[in-house]
């Protein structure tokens, strides 16, 4: 009896490929993957941990995607393109191919991942286990009129609670613009799977700036939305430069918050892309860990900031690199696309492969550097076959065992 406590905690501990490789082990573990209480354990243990690969995909509506792994010791001997196969990460083949053929990725959380539905005319959401190939539609709420707008005016984040019974202890955060020719508000819905339903959170004022929903970030109770930076509005208008809005879905109180200043300057530029993550990991609590980060690209030139203090209003820089300082392998790198994964690890992409760099408060600056640099260590994680898209997202993955709700179905049959 002892022997087998031992081997579920270990089991518990470990990512959905080594669980299916050591089934065949005795009877009580070729048994582990289908007990409530193990997939339970087991998602939660790992819903700590660091992401360890990423789902890559182009913005536009394609049907391709790949699936990495983040460490580039896990690439597969004999692999010319060094890309790791989705089956290595307990994801078969043919989950892959559901994704490639139905879904626009929009974010993933512990296992599961939320996606837009690109079969459908209304572009429903649902959720979807890729190792386990189960997924979950989720129904239409009744204040998005069935997500009808693109894919580019909405976003949506999974969120647990641990009081709530397993497996229904999740909700789905869903933002999207009220009004898609002229969108100044927009509305927060959340989907509950306690309750199967979903409850409108509120409407708020964005400003007259086109906000990024394809990037919301949740933190704490709030969620938070950057601005475009595209220079369409007068020089006179408050809004000229862009900006975060900060949404209390508790409370139904929204606030703007001002982009770091070095940030704003030159941010009219064409080539000026700002994005913003979560910073820090979960279950961190300090505000130094546990905040929000944004990230800039222009003119080849990264810069990152992290706020420190959300009344203040104050950022930290931590980040500041030409591309080319970075010596990449690229002779020539155009970058496609960024993320931060695992709470401070920048993730980029070229038109030919994908890039890490990991990201911390006081990083020391490079004195002899021409743009004042930060000293960076860049790794190269695996070459991507995506081609030339000049737009690529980016999302963390890490496989577990854990059902997308108790009315979860297997992947349709083609």
């Amino acid at each position: 009896m002892a022997l087998d406590n031992i081997i579920f905690e270990v089991f518990s501990r470990l990512p959905v490929k080594a669980i299916f490789r050591f089934k065949a082990i005795s009877k009580s573990c070729s048994s582990l993957p289908s007990e409530a209480f193990f997939m339970m354990q087991q998602s939660l243990q790992l819903q700590f941990m660091d992401d360890d690969g990423f789902f890559i995909q182009p913005e536009s509506c394609s049907s391709n995607v790949e699936l990495h792994a983040l460490s580039e010791k896990n690439t597969i001997k004999g692999n010319k393109n060094g890309k790791k196969q989705s089956s290595d990460f307990g994801v078969p083949d043919n989950s892959l191919q559901f994704l490639k053929e139905k879904a626009r990725i929009l974010s993933s959380s512990n296992g599961l991942i939320v996606c837009l539905n690109r079969e459908e005319e209304d572009m429903d959401l649902f959720l979807c286990n890729p190792a386990t190939q189960n997924w979950f539609l989720l129904p239409n709420s009744p204040e998005s009129n069935g997500f009808k707008n693109s894919s580019y005016m909405m976003g949506a984040h999974v969120v647990f609670n641990n009081q709530i019974k397993f497996p229904d202890d999740y909700r789905v955060i869903a933002v999207e613009s009220v009004n898609e020719e002229w969108p100044s508000h927009t509305t927060c819905s959340i989907y509950s799977a306690k309750d199967q339903a979903w409850k409108e959170m509120g409407r708020f004022y964005t400003g007259n700036r086109d906000m990024r929903w394809d990037m919301p970030v949740y933190n704490d109770g709030v969620v938070y939305l950057i601005s475009d930076s595209f220079p369409y509005l007068h020089r006179e208008s408050p809004f000229y430069k862009p900006y975060i809005v900060a949404y209390d879905m508790e409370k139904g109180i929204s606030r703007f918050l001002r982009l770091p200043r070095e940030g704003k300057r030159g941010s009219d530029d064409p080539s000026c892309d700002m994005r913003i993550f979560r910073w820090g990991k979960l279950g961190e609590s300090s505000p130094a860990s546990s905040s929000l980060c944004v990230i800039r690209l222009r003119r080849s030139v990264f810069m990152g900031w992290v706020l420190q203090d959300y009344d203040d209003r104050a950022w930290t820089r931590v980040l500041k690199v030409h591309v080319r300082a970075m010596r990449l392998v690229d002779p020539n790198p155009i970058i496609c696309g960024f993320t931060v994964m695992n709470g401070n690890l920048l993730v980029f992409a070229t038109e030919e492969r994908v890039y890490q760099c990991r990201l911390a408060l006081g990083a020391p600056t490079d004195p002899n550097g021409s743009y004042g640099e930060h000293l960076v260590q860049v790794e190269e994680i695996c070459r991507h076959g995506l081609g030339s898209s000049r737009k690529l997202k980016l999302n963390a993955y890490a496989s577990t065992l854990r059902p997308c709700g108790s009315g979860e179905t297997p992947y349709p049959s083609n």
